[in-house]
């Protein structure tokens, strides 16, 4: 059984062919879209486990003070690794969707 199709030149409907164009702005600023929704959501998430996992870690090798800063700057070092590469997987699908078929 087949989805219906929002528009009448399509072939197949459902949710991931039927999305929104990438017109929309976050506080008329930002260019949003789906799938960088979704990047920054699961960015954030990663970082606030990362941060409870490396935060704890220090505190339990009893090693406060200098070593602080490395429940920050791991787990932000990480996100943004997440982050860049699945804003990258958007593209390279984005740019395999308008070639030619």
């Amino acid at each position: 059984m087949l989805l219906e199709c929002a528009n009448e030149n399509e072939e197949h409907g459902g949710t991931f062919t039927n999305r929104a164009i990438r017109s929309r702005k976050l506080f008329g600023r930002f260019s949003m879209w789906h799938d960088k929704g979704l990047s920054l959501v699961y960015s954030v998430v990663l970082w606030v486990w990362m941060y409870i996992v490396v935060a704890s870690s220090i505190k339990l090798a009893n090693k406060e003070g200098d070593f602080e800063w490395f429940g920050i700057a791991i787990p932000t070092l990480i996100a943004l690794i997440m982050y860049f590469s699945l804003m990258k997987l958007d593209k390279e699908n984005q740019a395999g969707n308008d070639k030619p078929k």
